[in-house]
């Protein structure tokens, strides 16, 4: 065998996970240096700092998390999920906390990400939103599957709301936590410190340094996103977004009511990057119940002359 042939490699973004899916510090140590390699993959702006995009999609670090809520004065239950939230102001955490009440969450408490202003440039900087991290568990019995449908509607809500740009929840999940910016990958571990911390322990690490093609970059649009980390350009994006408004006029499912599908849309949110399109429709294909392997067969189907018709459904 001719191992060189072999070899197969991808073009700013990587994965890395336990196979056991055991956490271990390991894993974020070997991740953020796997990130800091691809450094030549990103742009850099003229102050030196500000890079257009990188970071990470984490396993919840489960251990790191229970810690933060002791030292908050909070025992976590078995079930809870956080949310990634970049603010630009005061109004978004209001609308945030009672789309949380009206979807039967309950908010335990509040963090401010502790960040280190000093590893971004001045334009990083000048649009760096407010980072908060919202510790949310049931507000009643319910089960796993209506929890993870709720967080999903919840974050819904709240992107139908509020229509700034620059706002984004990043992740809201009880089994994954995103941590990204508009940093260079050699500082992002200085400028979340949260990274360096022993407790922080992760079973699973999505990577990315993003070279922006079809948008400027903002931090909202920093990789990896809530499913997918991608790099390339979709040349079919406009008929891909018009499809999927077309097909949303006839979409159900099991998990959610009518009238929570209504509250859904649009699923698509405005002014993002052809990878967040995709990712917007990969994920609500996952939430309404679509198996994985189904939902990416559909959304990357095989090439016209390579289409064999006893591929199952």
């Amino acid at each position: 065998m001719n191992i060189a042939q072999e070899f197969k490699d991808n073009c700013g973004f990587g994965m890395m996970s336990q196979i056991k899916n055991i956490a271990s510090r390991q894993m974020v140590d070997d991740s953020i240096e796997a990130l800091k390699r691809m450094m030549h993959r990103g742009a850099i702006a003229a102050d030196g700092k500000s890079g257009d995009g990188c970071g990470f999609l984490f396993s919840m670090p489960h251990k790191f998390m229970r810690k933060i809520a002791s030292v908050n004065g909070f025992d976590l239950p078995s079930r809870y999920a956080v949310a990634m939230t970049f603010y630009t102001d005061d109004e978004q955490k209001i609308i945030f906390e009672e789309a949380c009440k009206r979807n039967d969450l309950k908010i335990l408490f509040t963090r401010s990400v502790p960040t280190e202003e000093a590893n971004l440039g001045e334009q990083a900087k000048k649009i760096m939103p407010e980072i908060v991290q919202t510790f949310v568990i049931p507000n009643s019995p319910m089960a796993q599957r209506r929890f993870e449908a709720l967080l999903y509607l919840t974050r819904k809500d709240v992107e139908s709301e509020i229509e700034d740009i620059n706002f984004t929840i990043a992740s809201f999940s009880d089994k994954m936590i995103s941590y990204k910016g508009l940093l260079l990958p050699t500082l992002i571990d200085e400028f979340y410190t949260d990274l360096k911390d022993k407790d922080f322990e992760v079973s699973f690490a999505v990577f990315h340094q993003r070279f922006s093609t079809n948008t400027m970059p903002r931090w909202p649009l920093a990789q990896p996103f809530r499913c997918v980390a991608h790099n390339g350009e979709i040349n079919s994006i406009k008929a891909n977004r018009y499809n999927v408004r077309v097909n949303m006029e006839n979409m159900a499912g099991n998990i959610f009511d009518d009238e929570e599908m209504k509250r859904l849309m649009p699923i698509l949110q405005k002014e993002t990057s052809d990878s967040a399109s995709f990712d917007n429709y990969f994920e609500f294909l996952i939430q309404n119940g679509v198996d994985f392997f189904k939902a990416v067969r559909s959304m990357v189907p095989l090439l016209f002359k390579m289409h064999h018709t006893s591929m199952p459904d």
